[in-house]
């Protein structure tokens, strides 16, 4: 699942406290509070919709999850030229394997 900073809620409008309230396992093993809300994302000139979590105090960072983001990308990383490519997966498609 996606996590986000609470500052990002309220730069999309977004109640914090109006969505469902959960609570999650960090990896300093501490449990976060977080409020799961449905959001729309955009990357490039795609838009999906998907969950997102965000964090009840303010944190300096998020975390795309392989789940609600990366599961709508084919994930290319380049390290010698720095980049990360992110191609659309087309769920129209079906594949079959024999």
């Amino acid at each position: 699942m996606n996590i986000l900073d609470s500052e990002v809620a309220k730069d999309l409008g977004i109640k914090l406290e109006s969505g469902t309230l959960a609570t999650f396992m960090g990896v300093t093993g501490e449990a976060e509070t977080v409020y799961v809300h449905e959001v729309t994302f955009t990357v490039g000139s795609e838009s999906f919709k998907t969950r997102a979590a965000f964090l009840a105090r303010p944190q300096p960072h998020g975390l795309a999850g392989q789940r609600g983001f990366f599961d709508h990308f084919r994930v290319i990383f380049d390290l010698l030229a720095e980049e990360v490519e992110l191609l659309p997966v087309d769920f129209t498609k079906t594949f079959v394997t024999e």
